[in-house]
C-alpha cells in the first residue's frame, strides 16, 4: 500500500477489497484509512461511488411485449352453477357474469 507521502490512485476492485477489509477489521475508517496509508476522503468517496453502482445495476428495468392471447369460450363457475360464455361474447358478457355471481 502507498505511503502516506505518495498519492493513491484506486481502481474500483482495490477499493472494493480495502473497504471490505476495513469492514472486517473492526477499525473506524479514520484508523484503517490511516493505518494503509490512505485518505479517510478517498475511502468514503469510493465507498458512495461503489454504493451508487451497486444500486443502479442491482435492478434494471426492461421492457417486456405482451402479446394478446386469442380467446376461445370459456366456462364460469360459482354459486352452484355454470355459465358457458362464446368466445364472441367475452369481453362484453364476463364482467356482468362476475357482478352476479358476487351476489
Amino acid at each position: 500500500m502507498p505511503t502516506c507521502d505518495r498519492r493513491a490512485y484506486l481502481n474500483a476492485d482495490t477499493a472494493s477489497e480495502l473497504l471490505a477489509n476495513w469492514r472486517d477489521s473492526g477499525m473506524n475508517l479514520r484508523a484503517f484509512a490511516q493505518a494503509n496509508g490512505l485518505s479517510e476522503v478517498t475511502l468514503t468517496r469510493w465507498e458512495r461511488r461503489l454504493r451508487s453502482a451497486a444500486a443502479s445495476t442491482a435492478v434494471t428495468p426492461a421492457f417486456v411485449q405482451v402479446q394478446p392471447m386469442a380467446c376461445g369460450d370459456i366456462t364460469v363457475h360459482g354459486n352452484g352453477i355454470s355459465v358457458q360464455i362464446p368466445a364472441a361474447l367475452v369481453e362484453q358478457t364476463l364482467p356482468t357474469v362476475v357482478r352476479a355471481l358476487r351476489c
